[in-house]
Formats: structure tokens, C-alpha cells, sequence
């Protein structure tokens, strides 16, 4: 992931939360019930709230991939 230095924005234009980088691999792919991403685990709705998520929430999500079956 390469980053602006004027900006907070990723080259895939999504933002980061200073400390709490996203889980994402760009390896974007969705179980067969489309419910989670194969390749960092977190449901489309976190993926797409994902750049507006503060910090304690970006944490929360990511605790809950370690929760999730493999």
C-alpha cells in the first residue's frame, strides 16, 4: 500500500486511521454466501464503512477477525 503524503488516502483512495491499518490483502474475494471476504475476513458492511470507522471501531472490527472461523 503506497501513501500520499498530502493526504491520509491510500492509492486505493481509502483512508487509514493513524495506528490502525486495514486488514485488507487485495485479495478481494467473497464466501460463497458473499457474507466475508476471503482474503481479511470482514463482512461487506466493515469493508465499506471501513474508511469512515475511528480508531476504537476500526480496533473492534479487527478483534472480531480473530474471532471468526478460518
Amino acid at each position: 500500500m503506497t501513501h500520499d503524503p498530502r493526504s491520509s488516502r491510500t492509492a486505493s483512495g481509502a483512508t487509514d486511521a493513524p495506528g490502525v491499518p486495514s486488514p485488507c490483502i487485495r485479495d478481494c474475494r467473497l464466501t460463497d454466501d458473499q457474507r466475508l471476504c476471503l482474503g481479511c475476513g470482514r463482512t461487506l458492511e466493515e469493508i465499506v464503512r471501513w474508511p469512515v470507522l475511528g480508531e476504537d471501531e476500526r480496533r473492534a472490527v479487527l478483534a472480531r477477525l480473530g474471532e471468526r472461523p478460518a
